[in-house]
């Protein structure tokens, strides 16, 4: 059976704020190495992040800026974006290696 409701705006406004998260966490690994998102693991904190962004935008400006930025826990979506950039940063070195 198929759930055709849309989401209560307060779901709705979960989603948007995970997704959020997920986006800003993504936008945290550019320029980091593969020991970095270790440690990061490793201790569930990461450095330097933008807490405090409202917007995708927002989050790019603070981490190209070094500005905005402070340490926080480690959540679920974070992790899971973690593990789906580590995912594409492997197939891309197996196509490199392939060439």
């Amino acid at each position: 059976m198929v759930n055709n409701k849309r989401p209560t705006q307060s779901k709705q406004e979960a989603l948007e704020k995970k997704f959020l998260r997920y986006c800003k966490t993504v936008q945290w690994m550019n320029g980091k190495s593969g020991e970095e998102i270790k440690k990061c693991a490793e201790t569930k904190i990461m450095e330097n992040y933008p807490v405090d962004a409202k917007t995708i935008e927002d989050a790019i400006r603070d981490l190209d800026s070094e500005q905005n930025l402070r340490s926080t826990g480690i959540s679920l979506t974070d992790l899971k974006a973690i593990e789906d950039v580590v995912k594409e940063w492997k197939k891309i070195e197996q196509t490199q290696e392939q060439k």
